[in-house]
């Protein structure tokens, strides 16, 4: 068992396919920074999140490397909105006194007693 034996994978085909998660994930780092900025943050990362499964539940039904390449590309771009959007709802909830803070706090923590 193991995803080389099951779609047929030969010699350097596995690691393009982890290349082409991160080639998705580079190509729509930028267009859905912006789309961060212009829709509502929640929805569209949820929109995000939800596509991110159906795809990888999607990769259940791939039988060859074609195939293969395609799921991983999608999940890059899928993936590529959770970090900015993550980052921009804790900013959305946190005050500037509160980041402040937590700089300090996390400094403090890391000064060996």
């Amino acid at each position: 068992m193991g995803l080389r034996k099951d779609i047929h994978l030969v010699g350097q085909q596995y690691s393009w396919l982890s290349s082409m998660f991160y080639f998705g994930y580079l190509f729509w780092e930028y267009p859905t920074s912006r789309l961060l900025q212009r829709l509502p943050l929640g929805k569209y990362s949820a929109v995000n999140v939800f596509m991110w499964g159906l795809i990888l539940a999607l990769f259940a039904t791939v039988h060859d490397f074609a195939g293969a390449m395609v799921i991983r590309t999608l999940l890059g771009v899928f993936e590529s909105a959770v970090t900015p959007g993550q980052s921009s709802s804790c900013l959305l909830i946190r005050t500037p006194n509160k980041i402040w803070a937590n700089l300090v706090s996390n400094a403090l923590q890391a000064l060996p007693l």
